[in-house]
């Protein structure tokens, strides 16, 4: 598949409009600083999973990490008032991001879902937060870096802000009216779960396994408790990746191990009380609700096996490749929830997608079979009931109304 860089390939033509979208594409040839820059970010991307160094806020607010990765920028969209063009402002550097982190290497931005909240990862796993508070060139200091330890088994690989229970603006997909796209707003309701209180929240996974929930209390104060994720191994512990997505019955948890498994985990946030009345806060002020974790038994273990084009170019009889491939290493894990099917009334169940590339260094130019440079590994989270040996039938059941428990696979694709 030819690349939108190569010649020959008008970025213009991917979305069918003839007027140009005046992006300033250069049309030339990769040059080799360019590999290498290829070459660093599958690397970051490699060794952890939240690398994330440019954040855009749905408030119009652009936060990047600096080159020398110990600063945070911010650049917004403005209207020139001279042509009335959108473009964007000059760099604002976010000062209180080094003095909070101490010199430590930044690798982490990530807004929440209003675009007000900007978390701040550092590269052993500290993690200061900031809010818009008057204007977007302006954060303000929630939290400071300085509340959490400097440790390497701390680094964060998965990442995910809790909603706050008020609906926000959506659009729906856009519609050619009169010759020109239109947008038709509409407010979504987010999906749980919730602080009781409408504060912030944030859900994180290090390395070591340890699943953590950062969330302020109704007096602006920051808490956090943690909990290790069930039944894995000493020698599992070890993640570099983790996807977070909420569902309505509960966050799931996708994790990838240095030994090349992946983890699938079902984890409910409860919270007591489960209601917050403001009222509450003049008479008790110390009791705020408290947060606690619920680990569901819905954890799959599967190997992962990365494929690979065999040496004859064949292929086993379900399409995939005869072999694996030692060269490819994981580079993003998401969770993709499907979409409700409204005229069947049905969901079908979510995926686990897996992004496995090769470092362009890696990779012969002579080769005449050259192997893809990415590949897409998916699985499909089912429930399948339980099998058990025909001798068991033979065996008086203490109950006589005891149902088998379904369990759940993972079917890959």
């Amino acid at each position: 598949m030819p690349m939108i860089m190569d010649d020959g390939i008008n970025v213009d033509d991917l979305f069918g409009e003839s007027a140009s979208l005046e992006l300033g594409l250069p049309a030339t040839a990769p040059t080799s600083n360019s590999t290498k820059g290829l070459a660093q970010r599958l690397d970051e991307m490699r060794l952890l999973g939240c690398c994330q160094k440019i954040a855009w806020s749905k408030q119009g607010c652009i936060a990047y990490i600096s080159q020398d990765t110990l600063r945070v920028n911010l650049r917004h969209l403005e209207c020139r008032p001279s042509d009335g063009k959108w473009v964007l402002s000059d760099d604002t550097p976010l000062h209180p991001v080094a003095e909070a982190h101490g010199g430590q290497p930044l690798v982490h931005l990530c807004w929440n879902e209003i675009g007000s909240e900007l978390a701040v990862v550092d590269s052993s796993g500290r993690v200061s937060i900031y809010n818009i508070a008057i204007s977007l060139n302006s954060l303000a200091g929630q939290r400071q870096a300085a509340f959490d330890p400097v440790d390497d088994a701390t680094q964060i690989v998965g990442m995910m802000w809790l909603n706050i229970q008020r609906s926000v603006h959506a659009f729906n997909v856009a519609a050619m009216v009169q010759g020109r796209r239109a947008y038709s707003p509409f407010r979504r309701r987010p999906i749980g779960p919730f602080h009781p209180a409408g504060k912030a929240a944030l859900l994180c996974v290090t390395r070591s396994g340890i699943i953590r929930l950062l969330y302020q209390n109704p007096d602006n104060k920051w808490a956090e408790i943690s909990a290790e994720l069930k039944n894995a191994s000493y020698s599992d512990r070890l993640l570099t990746h983790a996807a977070i997505v909420a569902t309505q019955n509960g966050i799931l948890i996708a994790t990838y191990s240095a030994c090349q498994k992946i983890y699938f985990y079902r984890v409910q946030i409860n919270w007591t009380p489960p209601q917050w009345d403001p009222s509450q806060l003049k008479q008790a002020p110390n009791q705020f609700p408290v947060p606690s974790f619920r680990f569901m038994h819905s954890k799959v273990e599967a190997p992962c096996i990365i494929p690979s084009a065999s040496r004859n170019g064949e292929a086993t009889n379900d399409g995939m490749p005869s072999s694996t491939n030692p060269l490819y290493c994981l580079t993003r894990l998401d969770i993709v929830l499907a979409a409700h099917d409204n005229s069947a009334g049905m969901t079908t169940n979510p995926w686990i997608i897996a992004v496995f590339s090769i470092p362009p260094h890696a990779t012969p130019d002579h080769s005449q079979q050259q192997s893809p440079c990415s590949v897409i590994v998916r699985w499909q989270l089912e429930s399948a009931p339980q099998v058990l040996h025909p001798k068991f039938d033979e065996v008086n059941a203490k109950k006589n109304n005891a149902q088998i428990k379904s369990r759940l696979s993972m079917e890959t694709s």
